[in-house]
């Protein structure tokens, strides 16, 4: 028999002794009173997303200056308009106090792309040739823009 399977881990622990209480509530109220449910909270998926989004932006930070505006960039609207959007304004927050200009963004000094992979980011430097300052992985590149 494998005793690893009943190794007490603190998942099962927290399980055991919300069952426990669960059992003596169920038990000790009286006739005719419901008991409460306990629910305990997990991370809702924006929270996920947004440490995800934190996570990629970090990548990007020794490249880019403290504030001031850069351009931005993504390819098309990828899935709809309204992902390209979500897209920017979430970079937008996690980036900030730095500004994103995503209007005429190759106007800038520096650009960020923020593509679905790092091929779309390749062929939209070499589509527009453009310079790369570096590539940040997970389809987040720093361009040089034109600075005009």
């Amino acid at each position: 028999m494998n005793t690893d399977t009943f190794k007490p881990t603190p998942r099962r622990i927290v399980q055991q002794v919300v069952l426990s209480v669960l059992l003596v509530l169920s038990v000790s109220a009286p006739a005719g009173h419901a008991v409460r449910t306990i629910v305990i909270a997990r991370p809702s998926n924006m929270e996920h997303e947004q440490a995800h989004v934190q996570a990629r932006m970090n990548r990007l930070s020794r490249d880019l200056p403290a504030h001031g505006t850069v351009g931005y960039v993504t390819h098309g609207y990828m899935h709809s308009k309204s992902d390209a959007d979500y897209r920017y304004r979430m970079a937008q927050y996690r980036l900030a106090p730095l500004k994103l200009d995503a209007a005429e963004p190759l106007r800038h000094a520096l650009v960020i792309g923020d593509f679905e992979n790092d091929n779309d980011a390749r062929t939209y430097v070499r589509r527009h040739d453009l310079s790369a300052r570096r590539f940040a992985g997970s389809g987040l590149i720093v361009i040089e823009g034109t600075g005009r």
